[in-house]
């Protein structure tokens, strides 16, 4: 059975893309096609303000079911003489089994710092900040 493959792009009604992939059709007459190698899911923004979102720190954040997102978070980052600052960074696709993409730490007696923390979200998953010593910021994303 031949099979052959060519890249596709899933459009809705407003010809806005929603997903891109690759598609694999089997079979001579009547081919069947099978959409496999699913990216990111695709809405832009096209107008109005940007989105937001206040996280909390050891609760995942779903920030968008319906496309991938880019997020920006403001962290600030108080070490004390006692205890360094951190943030612990994740990404779960169920809030259930997360995946540590980062910790970031500022040592004891370090200075206050405010770093700008920048997450891709898939469709769907959900951000999770645990903190120590340190303050969330409003989430924006786009």
């Amino acid at each position: 059975m031949a099979v052959s493959s060519c890249p596709v792009e899933i459009i809705d009604n407003a010809s806005e893309v929603k997903m891109i992939g690759t598609a694999l059709f089997t079979g001579a007459v009547n081919a069947t096609a099978q959409v496999t190698g699913v990216g990111a899911k695709l809405a832009a923004v096209t107008a109005g303000a940007l989105s937001t979102a206040s996280l909390s720190s050891t609760t995942g954040a779903q920030l968008s079911t319906a496309r991938d997102v880019d997020s920006v978070t403001a962290l600030t980052l108080t070490p004390t003489g006692a205890a360094a600052a951190t943030v612990l960074v994740e990404l779960s696709p169920d809030n259930s089994t997360y995946s540590t993409l980062l910790t970031i730490t500022d040592p004891i007696s370090g200075p206050v710092v405010i770093i700008p923390l920048t997450v891709h979200v898939p469709a769907g998953w959900y951000l999770r900040l645990t903190t120590t010593n340190s303050t969330i910021g409003t989430t924006t994303y786009w």
